[in-house]
């Protein structure tokens, strides 16, 4: 019988909002993901969190380092930091800060540090950035220095192919970051309703090397409510078209290799 490769699914963004703690929960239970990435600095995080403890035995649990989101602690928008790191002009104190306390909150929650770091808007990949990212890795993973998501190298289809270039010559223009969490990685698309997820989830699968990452972001459906881009990905990746596409594809869902 032939070895399965192996495919990492983190959903990213855990603790935004009641709608996407519920929908990635409600995966992590069915055993449908390997990883979710968490923010942190959310208010909504010490309780979601604590709910999200409880299945770390069998689902990888990260920091989502946000730099972006207002959540109140001196963010930035995105193109300020865009901009400030093509210049390197970025206060490394202030980038730093921001990561240990993040990584603190994390600890306090979960009871360890997490098992891997990446970033909201991939700001962990941008230059400069991505050095502090690393060098804090590896102090607070000691003789493991703690995985960082790579996002130099994409796999599959986009409908979002801009986004694409622009994510990976911010990442691929300095050195890499770190030990690296993936071979590649994919799950970045227009994030808009009307966008046929089901078909790029099915092209990111063919195209999967082992060790790829594609990242998700579900979110649960209001009663009444309109489909958003995250209730089709929580209504596709909780179908029988999941487990079926992983066995036609000889994939498996696999967990980051640091545990906590």
């Amino acid at each position: 019988m032939l070895e399965r490769r192996r495919v990492i699914l983190c959903a990213d963004d855990f603790a935004l909002g009641a709608d996407v703690s519920e929908g990635i929960l409600h995966l992590a239970s069915a055993g449908r993901l390997s990883a979710v990435s968490c923010l942190t600095d959310a208010p909504a995080w010490p309780s979601a969190g604590a709910e999200l403890r409880r299945h770390r035995a069998h689902v990888s649990l990260g920091l989502h380092f946000s730099l972006t989101e207002s959540f109140g602690f001196g963010e930035r928008r995105l193109g300020a930091w865009i901009a400030a790191s093509l210049a390197r002009a970025v206060d490394r104190r202030a980038v730093r800060a921001h990561l240990l306390r993040q990584i603190d909150a994390f600890r306090i929650v979960v009871g360890a540090p997490p098992s891997f770091i990446d970033g909201h808007h991939h700001v962990h990949a941008f230059p400069v950035i991505r050095e502090i990212v690393a060098d804090v890795a590896a102090e607070v993973g000691g003789a493991r220095p703690i995985p960082l998501r790579d996002v130099r190298r994409f796999f599959g289809p986009t409908d979002a192919p801009l986004k694409r270039y622009v994510i990976g010559t911010l990442a691929r223009a300095g050195r890499p970051a770190g030990a690296p969490l993936n071979a590649a990685m994919s799950g970045d698309y227009s994030l808009s309703a009307s966008a046929d997820f089901a078909r790029l989830f099915a092209g990111w699968l063919a195209a999967a090397p082992d060790g790829g990452l594609i990242m998700c972001h579900p979110a649960a459906a209001g009663a009444g409510e309109q489909p958003t881009a995250g209730s089709r990905e929580l209504a596709f990746l909780e179908s029988d078209a999941l487990p079926d596409l992983l066995d036609r594809h000889g994939l498996e869902l696999a967990r980051p290799e640091r545990s906590l």
